[in-house]
């Protein structure tokens, strides 16, 4: 799967028995239905507030994604299979204002670790990319 974004290829990473799909270039999350119901996110949209220029990277034929508002959050959303678009920074702000039915403390404990994990692969892809020039 390729990021709605920057179109580059998004890594499964686990964290904590649950994977996230996640995009170290842009620093993009992509969760699935079946991920933010693992979360116990909800997942109602407050507002749709216009089509997004993406397209979901999980539908295929590839289906627009839209901007809606939950929690506080605008996110980018699939209407057909329901898949959320985290751009970088909104998954530690949605964490932080959403109500989850498994424990906000769980889910704002996850949202640093996903931070942190981008850092270190950061770090890393840099590294490499000096030492490839």
């Amino acid at each position: 799967m390729n990021c709605p974004k920057c179109r580059e290829k998004l890594a499964k990473e686990p964290y904590r028995h649950r994977n996230y799909l996640l995009c170290f270039y842009c620093e993009g999350v992509w969760l699935s239905k079946a991920d933010i119901a693992a979360h116990g996110l909800i997942n109602a949209a407050d507002a749709i507030k216009k089509p997004s220029p993406h397209s979901c990277p999980a539908c295929v034929p590839k289906q627009q994604l839209a901007l809606v508002s939950i929690q506080g959050c605008e996110l980018e959303r699939c209407a057909q299979c329901e898949g959320m678009f985290f751009d970088k920074g909104e998954l530690e702000s949605f964490f932080t204002n959403y109500t989850a039915l498994d424990g906000k403390a769980l889910a704002l404990e996850a949202g640093k670790a996903l931070l942190t994990l981008f850092v270190i692969k950061r770090v890393v892809v840099s590294l490499f990319r000096f030492i490839d020039r």
